[in-house]
């Protein structure tokens, strides 16, 4: 499947933002070395696919936007960290979730290359996770944002937007209506799901991006997880006949060290 993409589309009266994201290529590569169940799916679609539309207003390349969500159910979290060229990655740590997602708290972390990043967490309410997202932004950001997803695991098809109402000195009245935004999102192409979001309102296409999932995870980076192991852990990982093979959780890329590169490491602390 090719890559996706994201537009952001602006209402000619500078008053209303629109973020359009086609995620299905992203759930795609994840289903391909995740067997998740259709609530860890639907989970991790939607918070990937939250990760990407608020990520895609970034400056720098260096800089990610990371969305986490814990739950009191048994999928227990959900995290996805996106950039501002369109990479993404994503982890749910229980692909075998069955329990719908009770009570839940959402978190955002952006780093920007400044000395904090900046995080933000809500207690979040609501029967859907669309519910709770928005809950989320209800508490935490000081303008209207209103994000709504729609995810056909038959069809592999995973679609979201992001309604931005931006800040005015009038009277305007917000574009936003869940119906509406559900029946938006079952158009075909982008274009079309904002041409029927926006309706007689004119628009225009200010910026088009291709997404996918991407996971910067190496052998190196592994290396460094071993070095926060005691010595007696990795004295006896040395010791082995078979070799340690580590698991990447976001994307399933298996890493193997010999006895004798798990010996190299521990003896470089003498």
């Amino acid at each position: 499947m090719p890559n996706g993409t994201i537009d952001r589309y602006l209402s000619l009266d500078g008053n209303h933002q629109l973020y359009i994201v086609d995620a299905s290529n992203v759930m795609e590569d994840v289903s391909n070395h995740k067997d998740l169940t259709p609530i860890a799916f639907d989970a991790l679609a939607n918070i990937i696919s939250l990760a990407l539309l608020r990520s895609n207003n970034l400056k720098g390349a260096s800089q990610t936007l990371t969305f986490q969500l814990d739950s009191v159910s048994d999928i227990k979290k959900v995290i996805a960290t996106a950039s501002a060229n369109g990479d993404v990655k994503g982890y749910v740590a229980n692909p075998k979730a069955s329990e719908d997602i009770g009570t839940s708290m959402i978190s955002c972390t952006a780093d920007l290359g400044v000395k904090e990043p900046y995080h933000s967490t809500c207690l979040v309410d609501g029967t859907s996770l669309e519910e709770k997202i928005n809950s989320f932004f209800l508490q935490s950001d000081q303008t209207v944002l209103k994000f709504s997803s729609l995810i056909d695991r038959e069809s592999g098809r995973v679609v979201a937007l992001l309604y931005h109402e931006l800040p005015h000195d009038d009277d305007v009245e917000s574009l936003f209506d869940e119906k509406k935004a559900h029946l938006a999102l079952n158009k075909d192409e982008l274009s079309e799901i904002a041409k029927a979001f926006y309706g007689q309102l004119p628009h225009e296409l200010v910026s088009e991006e291709e997404v996918r999932f991407h996971c910067n995870c190496s052998k190196e980076r592994f290396i460094e997880l071993f070095k926060l192991l005691s010595d007696e852990e990795l004295l006896e990982l040395s010791q082995k006949e078979e070799p340690t093979v580590s698991t990447c959780g976001w994307c399933g890329k298996e890493y193997e060290f010999s006895p004798r590169e798990i010996g190299e490491i521990l003896a470089k602390r003498s």
